[in-house]
């Protein structure tokens, strides 16, 4: 399973290099390597693309972990190998597509490992972005890994009673997993109305919506937005 706390290595760990940076400048970061990928199927350049997305998060300070979660989308890749080479015949290119996922992923990973949840929503309300809006986003940042760790807690006291639901055929499999998400389900909707009646009571919506930190480009911004624009140029170029 996925957490933001797989990806960041320990709680309280934004303060490499690269999380001290502007939201913007992550954005863009994330969204220009996470389209690279798109450009060229070929293999040998997903390989250069991941090896700069490496370079990238061992330059920011932020090591290795967050890329070696990625391990944990080895079956949805590996079956996007596999498909491509059933319906195409094409070794090259099905390991292109598997690499391209993975690329895609490493990007995607890194970039929430040196955000925290409430940039994003800072980020979408300097965007012009609606309040709730900025605030759904924050929430889904946020609660995707607790809403994971619920349903491994779950899970776990699920097998300590005797309940398996790895047994059986696929059919059988998908019906055993019941008794998991309808309490995942009723966890949701209780945290779902605490978070409602928690921003109510902090008069959210009743008026202009102020940003608290004072976000200013640094050094480190021209350093990162210059790192997502010049493979584009080195693109054009070659």
């Amino acid at each position: 399973m996925i957490s933001l706390g797989v990806l960041r290595g320990e709680e309280g760990s934004l303060g490499c290099r690269m999380c001290l940076a502007h939201p913007a400048s992550k954005l863009l970061w994330m969204v220009s390597f996470s389209s690279l990928p798109l450009v060229i199927s070929s293999p040998a350049y997903q390989v250069v693309l991941l090896l700069l997305v490496t370079l990238t998060s061992i330059g920011g300070g932020v090591g290795l972990r967050p890329l070696s979660a990625v391990r944990h989308l080895a079956v949805p890749i590996g079956a996007i190998v596999v498909l491509n080479f059933l319906f195409t015949r094409d070794l090259v290119f099905s390991v292109g597509m598997g690499l391209r996922m993975f690329s895609m992923a490493a990007a995607a990973f890194l970039f929430f490992a040196i955000t925290d949840p409430m940039e994003v929503a800072d980020l979408l309300t300097m965007m012009g972005a609606p309040p709730p809006v900025a605030l759904a986003g924050m929430v889904a940042v946020r609660f995707v890994p607790v809403m994971i760790e619920d349903l491994r807690g779950i899970a776990a006291a699920q097998r300590s009673r005797g309940y398996r639901s790895d047994v059986g055929g696929p059919v059988e499999r998908i019906r055993k997993l019941a008794p998991i998400l309808i309490p995942a389900l009723v966890l949701v909707v209780r945290r779902s109305q605490a978070v409602a009646e928690s921003v109510e009571s902090r008069g959210f919506g009743s008026g202009r919506r102020s940003l608290y930190p004072d976000y200013r480009f640094r050094k480190v911004d021209l350093l990162l937005a210059s790192w997502a624009l010049i493979p584009w140029f080195a693109i054009l170029i070659l």
